[in-house]
């Protein structure tokens, strides 16, 4: 190629990505402002998917601003490039965009939760499944063009950051082979090609492992590459800080039988393993699944005094035997030490000191009564008695029951609504939106199906329009 045919794509390509990054930071805030955002305040769509994107979206545009400000001082600093014919003039701008890219390369990372995510987001923001959404998004996009819709902006992100290696390898083979801005721009180029197949495997890592650390995130102030540093599919704490280990004594969930296990807590949750040699957990007990921990009064295993500790999760309580009462005081310190602020939430209302153990008369409640529940495994439907108080809503098995079967914190519940009979061939049904999961009950009259949904509203931090009766 002549050296001035060469010289003019230079230029051209400096203009181009310049240009183009400009452009890019634009439209990735308007995909923040005007869909992303308001979307994880919206009831209709209650999936922390969505708060995780838009959190990780506003990662990548804070990183995006920073990184197209040195991409302008360098340019701005080198600008008689686009006026000159001199060869050493453009050989030094190049120099410096390489050095650019070579300078924020390992934070191009970041990108790898919302590349991740976005497989999944995309089943989600399914408009055509969802008369709310539909109306949502066409309201964002009152011209109707294709170029403003939320499928349009949200692949931005996935598509630029695998733009980056194809200009670096287009700005490399523009420069005499072996120079030294060459070899910068190629390393540069290798760097970025790193960072895309870093990211290609978080997203593989997701379709494998992404409903088991999916809500992890949403105990953090901000959003992590939480795929990068999730833990090893052989032994969990191959490659992430421990918090406590060792052997303990577990009942079964079946057989109720009772056998040593060894147990490893670090920040994903509670993994345990047939020994201590083992490469493979028996299971793994998510962090966000934990919902409270205390010592018991009497050890289910042997009739002794203490020695055991009992972990409510969302499905299950786990009963744990330790060989020591002092041993037992440090596994529920550690555990502790993960259960999010709100999740430790507790109401002292009794000697027992815990919303678990709250009777179900003793509160004073904005409504309480039975109502018939769908399971959330076996979607069976099962009559149970429900309090709803300032602390959030409480289930018992009976209005006689002293323990709670599960306890909803008042800062988990997003939303509810009343929805179809047709839905599930029941009169008098509405749903309860939470963090986590939706709640389906069944009520015996509509009047009585108004004063719940009155009751849990007043739950909500602020009137919520989008909640129809």
């Amino acid at each position: 190629m002549a050296v001035d045919s060469r010289t003019r794509n230079l230029k051209k390509l400096l203009t181009e990505i310049l240009e183009t990054e400009r452009a890019y930071v634009k439209n990735i805030d308007i995909l923040a402002r005007r869909y992303l955002h308001p979307l994880s305040t919206e009831t209709f769509i209650t999936t922390m998917e969505i708060k995780q994107l838009s959190a990780s979206l506003q990662e990548i545009l804070q990183f995006q601003r920073a990184f197209l400000q040195g991409l302008e001082s360098v340019m701005d600093k080198h600008s008689d490039v686009y006026t000159s014919e001199d060869e050493k003039v453009i050989r030094r701008a190049i120099f410096a965009v390489g050095g650019v890219f070579l300078f924020y390369a390992e934070q191009f990372k970041i990108y790898s939760s919302f590349c991740a995510l976005y497989s999944k987001v995309q089943d989600i923001l399914n408009a055509e499944e969802n008369e709310r959404l539909r109306h949502f998004l066409d309201n964002q996009n009152k011209t109707g063009e294709h170029s403003q819709s939320l499928e349009s902006f949200i692949i931005l992100p996935i598509q630029r950051v695998l733009k980056y290696p194809l200009f670096l390898k287009q700005m490399s083979s523009l420069v005499a082979e072996g120079s030294d801005e060459n070899k910068h721009v190629c390393k540069a180029c290798e760097e970025m090609q790193s960072v895309a197949n870093h990211i290609n495997e978080m997203q593989k890592l997701y379709a494998e492992f992404g409903d088991s650390f999916r809500f992890l995130s949403s105990q953090e102030p901000g959003i992590r590459d939480l795929y990068a540093e999730r833990p090893s599919n052989t032994y969990a704490a191959d490659n992430i800080p421990v918090i406590k280990s060792g052997y303990c004594i577990k009942e079964g969930d079946k057989m109720k039988s009772w056998k040593r296990r060894f147990f490893v807590l670090n920040e994903y949750g509670l993994f345990y393993y047939v020994s201590q040699e083992s490469t493979e957990p028996l299971r793994h007990i998510p962090r966000d699944e934990m919902r409270h921990v205390k010592s018991s009064t009497i050890n289910k295993h042997n009739g002794g005094i203490h020695g055991m500790f009992e972990l409510y999760t969302e499905n299950r309580t786990f009963y744990i035997e330790c060989e020591t009462p002092a041993e037992v005081q440090l596994w529920i310190k550690a555990i502790q030490s993960l259960l999010p602020r709100k999740s430790r939430r507790t109401t002292i209302l009794n000697q027992r000191d815990s919303v678990f153990y709250t009777s179900s008369g003793s509160l004073s409640n904005f409504k309480s009564g039975y109502c018939t529940k769908q399971g959330g495994k076996r979607k069976n439907w099962l009559s149970r008695y429900f309090v709803v108080n300032e602390d959030g809503i409480q289930y018992f098995t009976s209005d006689q029951s002293i323990e709670a079967l599960r306890v909803i914190p008042s800062t988990d519940v997003r939303g509810v609504q009343e929805i179809p009979g047709s839905q599930f061939g029941r009169e008098n049904v509405f749903e309860i939106h939470t963090c986590c999961r939706t709640f389906y009950l069944q009520c015996e009259s509509h009047d009585d199906l108004r004063e719940w949904v009155s009751a849990v509203r007043r739950l909500l931090p602020h009137p919520v329009s989008k909640c129809y009766m």
